[in-house]
């Protein structure tokens, strides 16, 4: 995965290296890599790392396969941190895509599910990582009438049910 920052910095991340995530600056030329041996002791035990964001904060998501959500900021002390466990809001330690929407928030699409992280500035600040009410998670089911639930931890909402004389209406139960 690969991702420009709002710097005009690539930052590029790979896998079974003690240093894994890059940044490279095109102006200099110059390539500065980050040490994940804080939260991966040997790097051949994490498999790979599916995906990465970086948000307007310039905190790197990184969606890894054996070690969960990884956060790092080269701004905040300390400047990597992950989340792991069902506790703090993970279905499981697989992540596989990440997706930061204009409001901010990140999308986190697990091995078991959606999650939605609504106070990404707040993480490295929360020592539990999600065990806070900015999580939600969220099931999407596809039927045959065409209908998309959503199922959240308060609520579910139907998106585009046809009623009467084909008019779409949202339906929250």
């Amino acid at each position: 995965a690969a991702e420009f920052d709002s710097n005009g910095l690539l930052w590029n991340i790979t896998s079974f290296v003690e240093r894994p995530l890059k940044s490279y600056d095109p102006i200099s030329g110059s390539w500065q890599s980050y040490n994940f041996s804080a939260l991966i002791e040997n790097p051949s035990d994490e498999n790979g790392f599916f995906d990465m964001e970086i948000d307007r904060n310039g905190t790197k998501w990184i969606g890894a396969y054996n070690n969960g959500l990884i956060a790092f900021n080269e701004n905040e002390t300390p400047a990597i941190k992950n989340i792991t466990e069902e506790r703090q809001g993970l279905p499981t330690e697989v992540i596989r895509s990440l997706a930061v929407d204009n409001s901010g928030q990140l999308w986190i699409g697990t091995r078991n599910g959606l999650r939605v992280l609504f106070n990404t500035s707040g993480f490295f600040e929360d020592e539990d990582g999600f065990n806070n009410p900015e999580l939600i998670c969220l099931t999407f089911i596809w039927t045959f009438t065409g209908l998309l639930p959503l199922a959240g931890s308060d609520a579910v909402l139907v998106d585009a049910a046809v009623v009467d004389d084909d008019k779409e209406q949202l339906m929250y139960l």
